[in-house]
């Protein structure tokens, strides 16, 4: 076989493994992107079609519930050992002690204290009703003046918004910062 054609099928072969290997691991490659990249390749005009494809669809609508019957047949049940036996466990009755009398004790008899003159009350002021306030009414707008804007980045709203009030505040602390305590994995997705 002459050396050219056999450099050419090997080319080929060569060409139809990384082919091969890469239209299986594209998808799981894909995935292992962070998200923003992934977001950013789905909504790519050319890289849109191909998204679409490894992407799972999301179901429009929940799936219906298959039509059950709502009795149970005991004897469909499995049994278990054991289970049955303290499943319905009776109360048993405890006896309790009654109370007794002893008569040989002494009574004793309480005499009523020696009656007290009543203290005189002083006469007060009549009472005066408590001024009530009286609500202003809300401005129709209001506006804070000084606020600083902050481009917020990929998934990061929570940290973009507490760095707008510290900043009001003085405070320099940058979104990043804010965002390692609020957001430890920078993959997750929940608002914080």
């Amino acid at each position: 076989m002459n050396t050219k054609i056999r450099n050419i099928i090997l080319a080929v072969v060569l060409l139809e493994v990384i082919l091969t290997v890469g239209i299986f691991g594209l998808p799981r490659a894909v995935r292992a992107l962070p998200g923003a990249y992934y977001v950013r390749l789905q909504n790519n005009r050319l890289t849109a079609p191909v998204m679409a494809l490894i992407t799972t669809p999301l179901p429009q609508a929940l799936p219906v519930a298959a039509a059950s019957s709502t009795t149970i047949d005991l004897a469909e049940l499995p049994q278990i050992p054991g289970l049955q036996d303290t499943a319905v466990a009776a109360p048993t009755a405890t006896p309790t002690l009654a109370p007794t009398v002893n008569n040989d004790t002494a009574v004793t008899t309480i005499s009523e204290p020696a009656a007290t003159p009543e203290a005189t009350i002083a006469p007060t002021n009549t009472p005066t009703p408590t001024p009530q306030p009286t609500l202003s009414p809300p401005p129709t707008s209001a506006e804070l003046a000084n606020v600083p804007t902050v481009k917020q980045g990929f998934n990061n709203c929570g940290p973009a918004n507490l760095t707008i009030v510290l900043e009001y505040y003085g405070d320099a602390t940058t979104q990043e910062t804010a965002a390692a305590y609020l957001k430890p994995n920078k993959e997750d997705r929940n608002v914080s």
